[in-house]
Parts: structure tokens; sequence; C-alpha cells
């Protein structure tokens, strides 16, 4: 792997990101990060901590997903959502429904709130601050 730049979240706040964000641009790194989501998803695993933050960025200017100790192999897993006491992540990219316990007082992830979070990341990439 190539020298890294640091993550996604810190080079929005570099000038030189300034000039490189072409909007032509910022739609190939989301096509790049959405291929990183959807091969992890293909291996069965929810990542629960999606951020820019947890994208590494290589020399090349190609994202490295990084930080899966938050994750679940869902093939451990009986239903078709993984089952928590307690959330995990960063609240500013929760899904919806994390933010609700269901009956028992549980939290249920699936591969839809990873591809929630993976939305506030394009939208945080594309208005180029973060609130």
């Amino acid at each position: 792997m190539d020298k890294k730049q640091g993550t996604l979240h810190d080079l929005k706040d570099k000038p030189e990101f300034h000039w490189k964000t072409s909007r032509l641009w910022i739609v190939d790194m989301m096509i790049r990060m959405s291929r990183a989501v959807f091969t992890l998803h293909n291996l069965n695993i929810i990542h629960t901590d999606l951020k820019l933050e947890n994208f590494l960025m290589e020399n090349n200017f190609y994202p490295v997903l990084s930080d899966f100790g938050f994750s679940f192999d869902k093939t451990l897993f009986d239903e078709d959502k993984i089952i928590i006491n307690e959330v995990s992540g960063t609240e500013n990219y929760f899904a919806p429904e994390l933010k609700k316990r269901d009956k028992k007082g549980k939290i249920r992830y699936s591969f839809a709130s990873d591809i929630y979070s993976l939305g506030v990341c394009f939208f945080f990439l594309s208005i180029k601050k973060m609130y």
C-alpha cells in the first residue's frame, strides 16, 4: 500500500483539497467508497461505524476503509439484523433506527444501517464541512 495521506475527514480541511474537489472527483471518491462497503457487505460484515474518519487516503487519493473494531460478521447471527444491547459508532452518522430500541430494549444493526452512514459520508464530503 502507498503512504497514507490521513483520512477523508483530515483531507477536507487541507487547502489542496479544495482544488482537487471538482464534482467529478467527489463522485469518483463516492464510487470508490461504495465499492469498499460493497466488498465488506459481500463478505457478510456490517461495519457499524462508517464515517469520513474511517476512510484512510493513500498517496493516489484512493480511500481505504479502516477501524473494524465495532464490526460484526452477519453469518454468526440467525436474523437479518444484528441485535445488541448498546449502540456503537459515531452519533452524527447513525441511521434513525439505531436511535430507537425494540420492545426488548435491543438495537438492531443491518446492512441498511451502513448504507445510511455511507450516505451521511457522501453528504459531508459533498458540502466539504462537518456539523
